[in-house]
């Protein structure tokens, strides 16, 4: 994990306790949205944050579904680090060409 980490976003799936513990322990914001279970519903403290942090979620979210459906990147097309690597850099520069391009035209 870089260094300059500040907060984690997540999915309500890797809600448990010992994650939220590892990286307070680290000093990260842990903004893994709150699961509710069987018998134990969400407060409303968890259900504002869960909306709260869904929206800062969802603007990831898209750009990963822009790369997914423009780019056709529903997997990596190579073996190894480096040159998915590559590929995601490169994908993320035509990405921000492409809004730059519809930011000028709008």
């Amino acid at each position: 994990m870089p260094l300059d980490v500040q907060a984690v976003y997540g999915d309500k799936a890797y809600d448990c306790r010992h994650v939220r513990n590892w990286y307070e322990k680290q000093g990260i914001a842990c903004r893994i949205l709150h699961k509710a279970a069987r018998n134990r519903p969400l407060n409303d403290v968890q259900k504002g944050l869960n909306k709260l942090w869904s929206g800062t979620r969802s603007e990831v979210e898209r750009v990963f579904g822009i790369f997914k459906r423009a780019f056709d990147l529903s997997r990596m097309p190579y073996r190894g680090k480096a040159r998915n690597a590559l590929k995601t850099f490169c994908l993320g520069m035509a990405f921000n060409l492409r809004r730059v391009v519809a930011l000028l035209d709008a």
